[in-house]
């Protein structure tokens, strides 16, 4: 079975968050798929932690350390696709890439995101379970 992750849910589990266990016990014996654009939505997010004061740099090179040890199926991105994804719901690029992601490889996603998973409805994305 595979299954499409967000940032939402690296950052919940390289951060040791309250849904870790859960995240756990949902994605084990999967396939990890993701879009290649978690990278950098995980260093953005990393970044504004620390720049808000609420991660140090050592917290958050742990994080990354955590999470580089995860293995996912990373894939491309479909930018015109997204595009129009984007412009329709009004979101980020990023939130695009993961829906345009599960769309195209008809994959179901698990998010904590609330608003990206009220999209995904919309849309006709598949929510592996509601986390959010």
């Amino acid at each position: 079975m595979e299954i499409l992750l967000d940032t939402s849910i690296y950052l919940a589990v390289c951060l040791n968050e309250a849904s870790k266990p859960r995240i756990v016990e949902l994605t084990s014996g999967a396939t990890l798929v993701s879009p290649k654009s978690v990278h950098w939505e995980m260093g953005n997010a990393l970044s504004g932690m620390i720049k808000k004061g609420r991660l140090s740099l050592l917290q958050a090179k742990a994080c990354i350390a955590a999470y580089e040890r995860i293995p996912v199926r990373f894939v491309d991105i479909e930018l015109g696709a997204t595009l129009q994804l984007a412009y329709t719901h009004r979101m980020w690029a990023y939130d695009g890439y993961v829906l345009q992601s599960a769309l195209s490889l008809s994959l179901p996603l698990l998010t904590l995101d609330k608003p990206q998973s009220k999209i995904a409805e919309k849309v006709g994305v598949q929510l592996f379970e509601r986390l959010a």
